[in-house]
C-alpha cells in the first residue's frame, strides 16, 4: 500500500507547488477521457484477451509568470481494461511529472518539448 501512498503523493506536491507559484502565473486543468481498444496480446489463435475499456487523465500545467516559456506539469491517469470472458478487469494507475518549454515563432504556431517521468502500477 506504501507504493500506492507514493502514487498519489507526486502528483499533490507538484499540485501544492502549482498553487504555491500560481500569483500572476497561468494555470490550467484539464480533463482527458480516452477509450481503449485492444491490438494484443492474442489468446488460443485468434480470441483477443482485453476487451474495449476507458479511462481518463486529470493534468495540471503552470507557467510561472517570470518566465512565461517554460512550464511544469504533472498528471494522473487512470486505465480500465477488461479481460475478455471474465468478470475480472485490468486497472492502470500512471502518475508523474515534467518540465518543459515553449517556442512561439508567430502567435498562432506553438512549438512545445518537454521531459518528465513518473510511475505507475497495473492491479488485477
Amino acid at each position: 500500500m506504501g507504493f500506492l501512498r507514493r502514487l498519489f503523493f507526486v502528483p499533490l506536491l507538484v499540485a501544492a507547488i502549482f498553487l504555491a507559484g500560481a500569483q500572476g502565473s497561468d494555470v490550467t486543468v484539464s480533463f482527458l477521457p480516452g477509450v481503449a481498444v485492444p491490438l494484443g496480446p492474442v489468446v488460443d489463435g485468434d480470441l483477443v484477451a482485453y476487451s474495449i475499456g476507458g479511462g481518463g487523465t486529470i493534468r495540471g500545467e503552470l507557467s510561472p509568470a517570470f518566465a512565461r516559456f517554460l512550464f511544469g506539469r504533472a498528471f494522473i491517469d487512470y486505465d480500465f481494461m477488461p479481460l475478455n470472458n471474465s468478470s475480472e478487469a485490468m486497472s492502470l494507475v500512471l502518475s508523474g511529472a515534467a518540465i518543459g518549454g515553449t517556442l512561439s515563432p508567430s502567435p498562432r504556431i506553438s512549438l512545445r518539448a518537454s521531459a518528465g517521468g513518473g510511475m505507475y502500477v497495473a492491479l488485477l
